[in-house]
């Protein structure tokens, strides 16, 4: 229920009262992952705790005209394609017990542990939760693909 609600009073206050090019207004999955780890050891107490230090150091970092050092990363392409990527390994890899269907298993603070732990029980997967993950992630892959409002040679 605690993310439920950050992920609507957040951006709500972030609309109301603005905000930044350097800030997240919205659960992001990132920072779920780091979050999850923090309240597995401390208790989800914590978590206020950590939003408000990632505030205060959110505006350090503007107040001290960091957002320069910021910009000069955001020009780099490949530093983004990366970062990126390791998101989308980090999102994928923390969703594949869903997708498989396996419960109960051990967790461990540490990400490769948990993938080493899904593949251990990959033979208890779950064709009822395997079926529909498949299906719905060719159509958004195909999804993807599409561009609409272009002809085939690309114009508009």
């Amino acid at each position: 229920m605690m993310g439920l609600q950050s992920a609507i009073y957040g951006p709500l206050c972030g609309g109301l009262f603005g905000g930044s090019a350097y800030n997240v207004l919205g659960p992001a999955g990132a920072l779920v992952n780091i979050l999850n780890k923090e309240s597995a050891a401390w208790g989800p107490e914590i978590l206020p705790v950590m939003a408000i230090f990632g505030g205060a150091m959110g505006f350090f970092v503007f107040w001290l005209a960091g957002h320069k050092y910021v910009n000069e990363v955001n020009e780099q392409e490949a530093v983004l394609e990366g970062f990126s990527l390791a998101v989308a390994i980090v999102i994928g890899g923390g969703q594949l017990n869903n997708a498989f269907g396996l419960k109960g298993l051990t967790r461990y603070p540490e990400f490769y542990n948990n993938i080493a732990e899904t593949f251990i029980h990959i033979g208890d997967l779950q064709l009822i939760d395997l079926l529909p993950f498949i299906v719905m992630f060719l159509a958004l892959f195909f999804l993807g693909m599409i561009q609409p409002g272009f002809n085939q040679d690309g114009t508009p």
